[in-house]
Parts: C-alpha cells; structure tokens; sequence
C-alpha cells in the first residue's frame, strides 16, 4: 500500500528526491535533444487537487472533484473526476440537469473520453485484463464521444446531442444502475458499436473475446 509522509513532512527530502533523480522519472522536453530542465518540461508525475463541497461542515456525504494533469508517465493521462450521492442529491437523477452538467465539463476540459457512471457499472460495462489494463472502456448513463462521425454508427435506440466537436450519446432518460440487465445490455452493445467503429478508446486492435475480466 501507500507510504505517507511523516506528519512533519521531516523525510521529505529524503523520500522525494531520489525519485527526481530516477533517469526514467525525472521529466520529458518536447525536443529529445535537449537534456536541461526548461520552461517546457513536463515531469513525469503529474498534479492531484481534490476539493470537497458540503452543506454543513458535519455532513458525511458531499461532492468531489478530483483533478489530474501534468503527468508523463504511462499511467499519468489527466483527468477530471466529479463523484456525487444521488441518495442526497436528488438533482443528479436528473436528466436534464445531469447533460447539462456533464456537457459544461467536455466543453471546457475537451475530454479523450467522458462517462456518467458509478464505480459498479464500470466493473460490469468495461473490459479489461487481469492487470486492469482496459481493453475496452465503458459507455455510461452519458459518454462523451469526440467525434462527431459516430452518428453514423449509433443503434437506433440510442440519443445523442453534438456539443463541441463531438456528441453527447445516452440510451436512457432515467439514471441506470448495474442491477438492471436490460440498461446493460444496451450498454454494452452501444460499446461494442462504438469500439467496432474505432470512436470508443481503448485498444482498438484488442479482441474482447480474449479478456480475462470483463462484465458478465
């Protein structure tokens, strides 16, 4: 598991710096030629800020944003993560509310790929290795697809809505959740349209019959 630093932050230096010295984690320059630390370097590890908002300070359910850039490392692609409690917030089961929300993030962060879901239909949409590595993403209650060419190979039961350059795709006006079968079939049939067409990411020459972990 994760080490965490002294509360007085005492070992700092000591645990820190021999990882920016690691020849493989120190950073990268757009020009391999050049060897020094310039303005436009990037490091290998990226940046993490997480803030929580709640009504009262003693409430134990709350909205997260989480925020990761900055990184080169393989495992470092940035990204915005927005975690919510339906329970308690009644208005992320809402439809129009939940679009117009998901579409204000895709336009100002201009995503690779986006998704409404929960952690629970990520285990059963997506495809992946043992090792997690994914195969295929999920597609969720919305998923953002950045192209707008896609159209063109939706079912016919799914919606979509463009936004930016590319197209805000849902197949259900009510939240779906990993208990209902019929939304995941849906789901995982607009992921296999998707990926087949190559406008889902992933790794577009993998099988997903070859997955040793995949949703049932």
């Amino acid at each position: 598991g994760c080490r965490c630093y002294a509360a007085d932050f005492s070992d700092f230096e000591e645990r820190l710096f021999p990882q920016l010295k690691d020849e493989d984690k120190r950073y990268a320059n757009p020009d391999p030629e050049v060897d020094a630390l310039t303005l436009d370097s990037t490091h290998y590890f990226g940046f993490n800020e997480i803030f929580i908002c709640k009504r009262h300070p003693d409430d134990k359910t709350f909205i997260a944003v989480t925020i990761d850039a900055g990184g080169t490392g393989e495992t470092q692609g940035g990204h915005v993560v927005v975690e919510f409690p339906v329970q308690d917030y009644p208005q992320f089961a809402r439809f129009d509310y939940v679009k117009e929300l998901f579409r204000i993030v895709v336009e100002h962060c201009r995503p690779n790929e986006a998704y409404v879901l929960s952690y629970e239909w990520v285990e059963n949409v997506g495809i992946y290795t043992e090792d997690n590595y994914t195969i295929v993403p999920p597609v969720g209650w919305f998923t953002w697809v950045a192209n707008k060419g896609a159209v063109g190979f939706l079912p016919l039961w799914a919606e979509y809505e463009e936004a930016d350059d590319g197209l805000i795709v849902w197949f259900s006006r009510e939240p779906v959740y990993s208990t209902d079968e019929g939304a995941l079939e849906k789901a995982r049939a607009l992921r296999d349209r998707l990926h087949e067409n190559g406008y889902l990411p992933g790794d577009p020459e993998a099988d997903p019959s070859s997955a040793q972990v995949a949703g049932p």
